[in-house]
């Protein structure tokens, strides 16, 4: 009898080897021709809890590739997006597609530019999804600057403004309000920020100084107080000068070049540019120099 037995057993197991062989298949799932079709993704490096506004999030998230047996499937193109944030208007920068080497999609320079808690990402390959852990993004600020009523800053991501922007004097391209930072346009990699003037009829604006020490400003420009033509948007300042410090006032601005020369220009009120004429300045103007004793 124990010899029976020990031969159906045998027999079953032919048999269960047999079917599986004739549909190509192994017990783990794989054929011959390797894993089956993409069922499912996984995130293997998630999002760090807090990542920094406008800076790549690290380390770089990792989307694996899976068959329906939990087989790496080589190759395919996975897509992330942002699943859920905290504020309108929300955008991921970066390389959003990546294809799949060895089965894992690797996203290095993924960044998100308005700071909040409560976000995450949805990567995308096909039809089909999986939505990552939710992490908040900061920013960490280097230096700030107060207008009349808005305000600018530096962070580690770049220069950021927030309140009144009906001049344009946030720099984010339009002129809607925000009451949280918003990063200023056109990826402005600065070492000073300043904000002043008055949203209305005076008109609000900000200026900013490249590590190169190249000027530019954004918002309204009254009576060339921004020295460049009004824009919501950063745009150089006139003159091709360098400059190592900068200050926005209510009707002009004023910067200190690199070889230490003070040019101002705006509108001339109480000799406020102090370059010993009545006009105003469209374009930095050399503040003169004291006569001598």
């Amino acid at each position: 009898m124990r010899h029976a037995s020990r031969s159906a057993t045998t027999l079953a197991l032919s048999i269960c080897a047999a079917a599986l062989a004739a549909c190509g298949a192994t017990q783990e799932g794989t054929g011959p021709g390797g894993p089956g079709p993409a069922a499912e993704l996984r995130f293997t490096t998630q999002p760090v809890a807090r990542a920094e506004g406008n800076v790549p999030i690290s380390p770089a998230l990792h989307v694996t590739i899976e068959d329906r047996f939990g087989n790496t499937v080589p190759t395919g193109e996975v897509t992330m997006d942002i699943g859920s944030a905290p504020w309108p208007g929300a955008t991921l920068a970066g390389t959003v597609t990546a294809n799949a080497q060895n089965g894992v999609a690797t996203f290095t320079d993924l960044r998100l530019d308005k700071p909040g808690t409560g976000y995450s990402l949805v990567a995308t390959s096909g039809g089909i999804t999986v939505t990552s852990t939710a992490f908040s993004v900061g920013l960490r600020f280097n230096s700030v600057a107060a207008g009349a009523y808005h305000t600018c800053a530096l962070t580690r991501g770049g220069a950021y403004c927030w309140g009144a922007n009906g001049d344009g004097e946030l720099g984010d391209g339009n002129a809607t309000s925000s009451p949280i930072p918003v990063a200023v346009a056109s990826g402005l990699v600065a070492q000073t920020v300043d904000a002043g003037g008055y949203q209305g009829s005076d008109g609000a604006r900000s200026c900013a100084l490249t590590t190169s020490g190249a000027g530019y400003c954004w918002g309204q420009a009254l009576t060339g107080a921004a020295g460049v033509d009004s824009s919501a948007t950063p745009v150089a300042v006139d003159g091709g000068l360098s400059f190592k410090q900068v200050s926005v006032g209510s009707f002009h601005a004023c910067a200190v070049a690199v070889s230490g020369a003070g040019y101002c220009w705006g509108y001339q009120l109480y000799g406020g540019l102090g370059t010993g004429s009545p006009s105003s300045a469209d374009v930095p103007t050399a503040v003169a120099a004291p006569r001598p004793q």
